[in-house]
């Protein structure tokens, strides 16, 4: 097969591989605001922060730490014990907001109890972000040195570009891993203290499943921001 034409199916593969990665990165998020809308139609018998302030007071004598922000879908917990809730519904009776206080309260028990295997994930993480931010620079320099004929040197950096995503992917499915276990964590702590119904944790599942696919597209995003596409 001539040169010409391996370069044009690159090419072709590589725009194709940005496109579904653009797709992904910039309709993912609209998705979860959705079922978050779907899921907040379900009133509940106990607020976000009065949860929060319960399990706070059983299980970590009163040590958690709140703040709040006004970024909706922006709650957290962080490794210094403080959680994050959004002013939005913090206070408000709705199954959304009292699901994502419950996934991050289930990221409490894994940092308060798994604390070595969570700062290890932390640095893993973050070395992740800057080596991802590596890949498609690197892509389009192999396919430069490959159009100018540089066969070797461009497998080199194919190579090196295929061991950074490696390890990307592989740090991102274990945080898909820690995010479900704390989404399992939320739904044990929904169900014996609160009094949702089959159905209503179900749902509260549901909403929590949603949000898998966000985790990918925030790996998606860090590769694709170069394209100007990406949504902020």
């Amino acid at each position: 097969m001539d040169l010409i034409y391996i370069i044009l199916i690159a090419i072709g593969v590589l725009i194709v591989l940005i496109l579904a990665g653009l797709a992904v990165v910039n309709f993912s998020a609209d998705d979860l605001i959705d079922r978050f809308n779907q899921t907040s139609k379900y009133e509940t018998s106990i607020s976000p922060i009065e949860f929060a302030h319960s399990i706070s007071s059983k299980f970590f004598k009163n040590s958690i730490k709140l703040e709040f922000t006004n970024n909706k879908l922006g709650d957290c917990f962080s490794s210094n014990g403080v959680l994050v809730l959004c002013t939005q519904y913090a206070h408000v009776n709705q199954l959304a907001g009292l699901a994502i206080c419950a996934h991050e309260l289930g990221h409490a028990f894994q940092f308060y109890f798994e604390k070595a295997r969570m700062k290890k994930y932390v640095r893993k993480v973050k070395w992740s972000k800057f080596l991802s931010k590596l890949i498609t620079p690197l892509l389009l320099g192999g396919l430069i040195f490959l159009i100018l004929g540089q066969l070797v040197v461009s497998l080199c950096i194919f190579a090196v570009t295929v061991a950074i995503f490696i390890l990307a992917v592989a740090v991102k499915m274990s945080t898909i891993k820690i995010e479900k276990e704390a989404s399992l964590k939320a739904l044990e702590l929904l169900q014996e203290f609160t009094y949702l119904s089959e159905d209503e944790l179900k749902i509260a599942k549901d909403f929590l499943d949603s949000a898998k696919l966000t985790y990918i597209a925030d790996l998606l995003k860090i590769m694709l921001k170069w394209t100007g596409f990406t949504k902020k």
